[in-house]
């Protein structure tokens, strides 16, 4: 039973990782679609997914949302 639990234990530390490594990419193609749509050379993107130009301004809106990641975008 004890290697049950371990077992059991290992997919759920990798379910969040997978979990958060969807939002990123989400993130990334709202910022990659605002770049693309204003010509940018460079976005932040809040957890909520909301687009900034500039890293202060997404800062201060991120400072009041629960997750407090800001994403940077980067065009090609």
């Amino acid at each position: 039973m004890g290697t049950t639990s371990q077992t059991t234990g290992s997919p759920a530390k990798t379910e969040t990782n997978q979990t958060k490594k969807p939002t990123d990419s989400v993130l990334e193609k709202v910022g990659k679609a605002a770049i693309k749509r204003y010509g940018f050379k460079e976005v932040y993107v809040t957890s909520d997914g909301q687009v900034f130009s500039l890293h202060t301004d997404a800062a201060s809106h991120a400072a009041d949302l629960t997750n407090k990641e800001i994403l940077k975008v980067a065009g090609k």
